[in-house]
């Protein structure tokens, strides 16, 4: 095959753009010669590199995904990190349906997988802005997308690989995605019974989600598609479902039951189709793997995790296709095509000699080519391509000859009108019915031109888009146009449209002999709205002249009017644009009143040619809609467009679950009080008291205790024994003045004598919360529960345990059932709000803060909730690490503590301030920032590496080296860890050890320079020792012993020792002067 080369950077244009901070990058080449890559080069303006392209002539040109201090420095130690961009890599290796296919079919699949991430995942769900994002296809068999917010610069590799895992929904928790909610609540007399079933997300939700409901959805959709036998066999195919299970998922999905089907609800996100729980988890196994399989997306991770990588450089060819490698925006990626877009433009059309081992069919250029095996000639051999290419340039010519015969007609009508431009008159009635006759035979020939390219469409699926597209178009044609016609030829309209123009008489009063004037244009500079006629009425006086002038000339002799209440009109012509005076004179001998109307209206064209030409484009487009839908009709069995073949994903974004009303059942009247005289207990839980066991309300001063032995009325000689509310009072007088303690002994009490006593189960509970002893508060609350599951105050009490415990899922869980037995409880809307605000889900806190609002208007402390709520803890995040990555570091802190003071756990905020304070030189308030993590989440990686650099820093190297073997132990995969790792090793001395860890880390990360240059260093290290002791034996006195004696005084290297003074080595412990005298000669021989 003869091989045509040119420069690879003969494109080159607008590096910068594409390259930012050209200057901080690192590039490297691959020649034709050999296979081995030149890195480590720089260039400090892109004039150096197209220099260098040109005289060299590279395969392959790389530039770095990092910036560095030094770029061109030749070790990866030398240059200084300073960031990189967040780089995803997507080959058509990685997908394996492509496997087989054809060169073009096999780029687009990967486009369409590209498309997802950008869409799906950094767009959606990152929330990258689009003008951060750059896009490159790599030259080859795919794609690769550049992240260059500032935000993702500082990002390590383990932390990049967790945004890796989320794209790729690896170790995914979706078993947490399936609710258990209350779905139907009995309530007898003071009980309710309730009984629970499932939600999950709706196809409609953002993130992970949405997206597996999005699978389930399209998963049943397509069971629904085959035949009762197919779907069951498949769904008892899948390990441990069976037949019997398969067969009643498939009628619950597909049959009617009360008039709705299983799969309309698992449209809107519900899964109580089943009667009991049991096929649920069948149902889990049949659906949520494929649903899994359809949300996960496809990326190298060794690519994005590498924060020193070398990627193709854009504008430049790849060596072995000859493509370019071609940048580009997310909004143009829809229409790119490698094998149009990318074939370089210094390709010509000249004849190519080309030898194959096997034949091929490729389109290049809108040109297809079916070269067989062995030598081929090819020069205009085209199946369909060159037709499209052909009817875009004839269609481009006549829309050019179509603009320019209409700037033609329409000139050419202004002019006979007298159009000028000072003063501004170009009316619009002069060219309208020229403009819209060629708009209306442009739009003719582009339904031509349309189904001449529908006709040379290669397939059927193209035709089916495009008939569709087409049928999209008419459609709304012939709506707009419908209106347009039915509004303008409407007689109401016009005069709705004109009395709207006009006002109400203008009255006004001359004196005896006196004149008056009135000027006015009699249109507007386009002709659309003009004044008819001046209607003068006279209605006091004797007498009035009116002298109207056009322009300079007068308009006929001055006529007077004297009738009184008699409206005289003038005419006022339109043909050209004139400034009209009217002049009003009183002749009579007294004061004369009149009021004029200047009536105007709209051209006549408006209401005549306008619905004309709307009701003609509207026949057309009929005509043009009845001839293609049976077109679409003949394509659409055969497109994977159609509607048989679409997935169904529902739009909009799920913000909050929305509960299903429950009736409030009227609770039963509190039981008459104790017949035993009581004053007003305090009261001492917040919780409403259940029925039958009311507890009074707290007054403002203690009151005095009760006697605990009320005396009993006669004739009862002695009193009886206290009773469990007795008993109870004198608790709660105890936890009224905070002895929890001794409160919770006197509800024992109460309970020895009334096990089923509400109120002290209640108390109990509430004071085991007040000293911090969730787990038996919970048993207290789990005791009123077990013989009154409907009680409401029990239900607030575990609430308030579950947030104690920090259980916040299961917090929901429970007000979801506590608010359908008692809606918009504002209580347990507050705990709800809390739990949902700690896990991120601010959207809905707010949502529950701002109905608990509905309950308690003027409550401060909701009031703060929902402010807290409102924070945008993401945008403050974000603008943290961008101030942190600047420099910025007061800043920085500062937001970090903004965050903090809403989320005092947040555990990436503590890390990220951890990272400005170290950095701002305050080392203890950032290791305190990191305990902290640690304490709550002993495996937080971040945390753990972070601390480890600080102790390094400091010298703390066994503390260093503790954190960082915690890290390996929890995640023995990070090559950053086990680098670290070596760093504190080499630092102790610890030679052997570092060695391994060093080489730990190659094999997770083979191609880091860095780590390979540490390995060289160390052996480099280790050989120069050798040296040094062997030096130090051969004066007599020095041994083992005192060689460490001197290397741990900091004598290293043969340098350090020729540089000491015999004062200095002296001084060193078990080093006579005499030794060392010794010492100084012998490196000092003259």
């Amino acid at each position: 095959m003869n091989r045509r080369r040119r420069p690879p950077g003969q494109s080159l244009s607008g590096l910068a753009r594409w390259a930012p901070r050209f200057a901080r990058r690192e590039f490297g080449f691959m020649f034709w010669e050999t296979g081995m890559m030149q890195r480590h080069q720089s260039f400090k303006s892109e004039g150096g590199l197209r220099q260098f392209l040109a005289r060299r002539t590279p395969m392959h040109v790389y530039y770095s995904s990092a910036y560095y201090e030094k770029p061109g420095a030749p070790t990866m130690e030398e240059k200084e990190w300073l960031g990189a961009d967040l780089v995803f890599d997507l080959d058509a290796d990685h997908i394996d349906r492509v496997k087989g296919m054809p060169y073009e079919a096999m780029l687009e699949e990967v486009k369409s997988e590209i498309i997802k991430i950008v869409d799906q995942y950094l767009l959606a769900d990152f929330g990258f802005d689009s003008e951060h994002l750059l896009i490159t296809f790599s030259g080859g068999r795919g794609y690769h997308i550049h992240v260059r917010d500032p935000r993702v610069w500082d990002l390590h590799s383990h932390e990049r690989r967790e945004i890796v895992d989320y794209i790729t929904g690896t170790e995914l928790d979706s078993d947490a995605l399936f609710r258990r909610v209350p779905l139907e609540i009995k309530q007898w007399k003071d009980r309710a019974t309730v009984k629970y079933g499932h939600r999950m997300p709706k196809p409609e939700a953002p993130g992970w989600p949405g997206r597996i409901a999005q699978g389930i959805v399209a998963t049943a959709e397509r069971l629904e598609g085959m035949p009762r036998g197919d779907a069951v066999d498949r769904m008892a195919a899948v390990a441990g479902v069976g037949p019997k299970a398969a067969t009643e998922i498939y009628d619950i999905l597909f049959a009617r039951h009360g008039g709705v089907r299983g799969i309309d609800k698992l449209r809107r996100g519900e899964i109580d189709i089943f009667p009991s729980d049991k096929l649920l988890e069948p149902f889990r196994s049949i659906f949520v793997p494929p649903a899994l399989d359809l949300g996960k997306r496809e990326t190298d991770e060794p690519v994005t995790s590498d924060i020193k990588r070398l990627i193709r450089m854009p504008h430049t060819l790849h060596g072995k296709t000859g493509l370019e490698v071609v940048p580009m925006r997310r909004k143009a990626l829809d229409d790119f095509l490698p094998l149009r877009d990318a074939v370089p433009r210094a390709w010509t059309d000249e004849p190519v000699k080309v030898s194959l081992r096997a034949g091929i069919k490729l389109t290049m250029r809108d040109e297809t080519f079916n070269l067989k095996e062995g030598m081929n000639l090819y020069k205009d051999r085209l199946e369909g391509g060159y037709q499209f290419l052909r009817i875009r340039k004839f269609k481009a010519w006549t829309a050019a000859g179509l603009i320019a015969a209409s700037s033609g007609l329409v000139a050419l009508s202004l002019a006979q009108r007298g159009a000028t431009a000072v003063p501004l008159y170009m009316p619009v009635h002069a060219f309208l019915p020229a403009l819209l006759v060629m708009i209306f035979i442009g739009g003719i020939l582009e339904m031509f031109f349309r189904n001449l390219s529908i006709k040379y469409a290669k397939k059927d699926s193209q035709r089916f888009l495009m008939i569709q597209n087409s049928i999209a178009r008419a459609k709304v044609l012939i709506l707009v146009c419908a209106l347009l016609a039915l509004l303008l030829f409407a007689p109401l309209s016009r005069s709705a449209i004109e009395g709207s123009l006009n006002g109400p008489p203008v009255p006004w009063t001359l004196q005896p002999s006196e004149a008056g004037t009135l000027p006015f244009d009699n249109q507007d500079g386009f002709g659309v709205t003009r004044y008819l006629q001046i209607i003068v009425t006279l209605t006091a006086g004797q007498r009035i002249v009116v002298d109207i002038t056009k322009g300079s000339t007068s308009v006929g002799p001055p006529q007077t009017i004297g009738q009184l209440n008699r409206p005289v009109a003038f005419g006022i012509e339109t043909d050209k644009f004139y400034v009209y005076r009217v002049t009003f004179t009183n002749s009579g001998l007294q004061p004369a009143t009149f009021t004029y109307q200047l009536y105007r209206g709209m051209f006549s064209e408006m209401f005549t040619l306008v619905p004309g030409f709307a009701f003609a484009v509207l026949i057309a487009s009929l005509a043009f809609f009845a001839y293609l839908r049976p077109r679409r009709e003949q394509y659409e069995r055969a497109a994977i467009y159609s509607a048989g073949y679409e997935t169904r994903v529902d739009a909009g974004e799920r913000l909050y679950s929305d509960y299903r009303p429950v009736p409030e059942a009227p609770r039963p009247a509190p039981a008459p009080p104790s017949p035993v005289p009581m004053g007003p207990l305090p009261t001492v839980s917040p919780f409403r008291a259940p029925a039958g066991n009311p507890v009074p309300q707290r007054p403002a001063a203690a009151p005095p205790m009760p006697p605990p032995f009320p005396v009993s009325p006669p004739p009862v000689a002695m009193p009886p024994p206290p009773s469990a509310g007795d008993v109870f009072a004198v608790g709660a007088a105890l936890f009224s003045k905070g002895e929890y303690g001794l409160a919770i002994q006197r509800f024992d009490e109460a309970l020895s004598l009334n096990p089923r006593h509400t109120r002290s189960l209640l108390a109990k509970g509430e004071a085991f919360l007040r000293l911090n002893r969730p787990r038996e508060a919970m048993a207290a609350y789990d005791d009123v529960l077990r013989h009154d599951r409907g009680n409401l105050d029990a239900l607030l009490g575990t609430a308030a345990v579950y947030a104690a415990e920090r259980r916040w899922r299961d917090v929901i869980d429970l007000a979801d059932t506590f608010l359908a037995m008692q809606p918009g409880d504002p209580e347990m809307l507050l705990r709800r709000g809390d739990a949902q605000l700690a896990l991120g889900r601010r959207q809905e806190a707010l949502i529950s803060f701002e109905a608990a609002l509905l309950k308690r208007p003027s409550d401060a402390s909701i009031l703060a909730r929902i402010e807290k709520a409102k924070m945008d803890i993401a945008s403050l995040q974000s603008r943290a690490l961008i101030a942190s990555a600047s420099g910025n570091l007061d800043q920085a802190i500062s937001l970090f503590d903004a965050i903090l003071k809403v989320e005092p756990e947040n555990a990436n905020s503590l890390v990220g301030k951890s990272v400005a304070l170290r950095r701002a030189g305050r080392v203890d308030e950032a290791l305190a920032s990191l305990n902290s993590v640690i304490a709550r989440n002993p495996g937080h990686g971040g945390a753990l590496l972070n601390k480890g650099r600080i102790l390094e820093e400091r010298g703390d190297l066994e503390d260093a080296l503790e954190a960082y073997d915690k890290l390996l132990e929890l995640n023995p995969g990070d090559p950053d860890a086990w680098v670290a790792q070596g760093d504190i090793l080499g630092k102790m001395g610890r030679d052997d050890d570092a060695q391994k860890s060093y080489r730990q880390a190659l094999k997770l990360a083979p191609n880091d320079e860095d780590t390979k240059g540490k390995i060289v260093a160390l052996e480099q290290a280790r050989a120069e020792e050798g040296q040094l002791l062997r030096e130090l034996f051969q004066i007599k006195g020095i041994g083992p012993a005192k060689a460490k004696a001197l290397r741990d005084a900091g004598f290293h290297t043969l340098e350090d020792f020729r540089r000491a003074t015999e004062d200095q080595l002296a001084q060193v412990r078990g080093i006579t002067r005499k030794v060392a005298s010794d010492i100084a000669k012998h490196f000092h021989p003259g």
